[in-house]
């Protein structure tokens, strides 16, 4: 899923902001990585609760190019554990490129 702030209408743009209401979209991606890279996948790769109901996931984000980049999300789960909701800005953990 990709948005920015400058996206808004988009439906990836609405379904960001209903899954993280509190949470604002970023600003359009500034280095060229971002802006070209096409998003072939992600998998959540970890999990750590947190505390109930809170956990952090990390996700793998595998692009066309071949590098991946990790990122840290803050989700809370709701009584019966079937729906999650982003509760915090999802941070770039760390990128890694393959040659």
């Amino acid at each position: 899923m990709r948005s920015s702030a400058s996206d808004t209408a988009t439906a990836q743009a609405r379904l960001a902001q209903s899954l993280a209401p509190d949470i604002e979209l970023p600003d359009a991606a500034a280095d060229a990585y971002d802006a070209h890279a096409r998003l072939e996948s992600v998998t959540a790769v970890r999990s750590t609760q947190r505390g109930a109901p809170r956990w952090m996931v990390t996700v793998a984000a595998q692009y066309a190019d071949a590098s991946v980049r990790y990122f840290a999300v803050q989700v809370a789960a709701d009584n019966n554990g079937g729906s999650f909701t982003v509760t915090g800005a999802v941070a770039v953990w760390r990128r890694r490129a393959y040659v």
